[in-house]
């Protein structure tokens, strides 16, 4: 990459940056739901490393300056809430995730009924790469597991591109299935990013 381009990036970077402080100051929270997609999609290389220093240098700022307005018996609840609440959220996330990967695996499964002979069979075989997927990559982690489980999404989307095009889908699946998969590895990205 040429000086222009590692320049615009950087400009890029600290736009994101930026952002997401003002949204943390503003809100209290946010930084990472806002700079973490932003910078993945500029260059992933910028994942965690920097993240974690701006991260750290944002919030010592903040500690800084409302240090003293802390009270200090709120602390072990908040942290136990959020360790609870964290530790759920990503449970929850990701088997809740591979449910719906296999019942689209299903869904693929009920197209195939539509296919004959040699596409049949085919239709068959795909129709159940979404649910192998999900059981062979669960991820030893949380990131893992949703980095993963929004591979297996973006794959789903692909198949149904394939069976709609074959004709085994309704007409209207692809309006559907679009949106709702680009709704669906966005919180998958949050999950896994934030």
């Amino acid at each position: 990459m040429g000086a222009a381009g590692v320049t615009s990036e950087l400009i890029l970077l600290n736009a994101a940056i930026a952002l997401a402080g003002v949204v943390q100051a503003s809100a209290g929270l946010g930084f990472a739901m806002v700079a973490n997609p932003l910078i993945a999609l500029i260059n992933i290389a910028y994942l965690p490393g920097p993240m974690l220093f701006a991260n750290l240098f944002l919030s010592s700022a903040i500690l800084w300056r409302e240090g003293l307005a802390v009270e200090r018996r709120e602390i072990p609840p908040l942290v136990t809430g959020l360790l609870i609440g964290t530790t759920l959220g990503a449970l929850i996330l990701t088997r809740y995730g591979v449910i719906i990967l296999c019942f689209m695996s299903g869904v693929l499964w009920g197209f195939a009924t539509k296919a004959s002979g040699a596409q049949a069979t085919a239709c068959y075989v795909l129709s159940v790469i979404p649910a192998l997927w999900a059981f062979l990559n669960p991820g030893t982690r949380a990131d893992e597991a949703l980095i993963n489980l929004m591979i297996g999404f973006a794959g789903v989307l692909i198949l149904d591109f394939a069976f709609a095009r074959w004709g085994l889908a309704p007409k209207w699946w692809m309006t559907l299935r679009v949106p709702v998969t680009g709704v669906v590895i966005s919180c998958l990205a949050i999950g896994a990013f934030a």
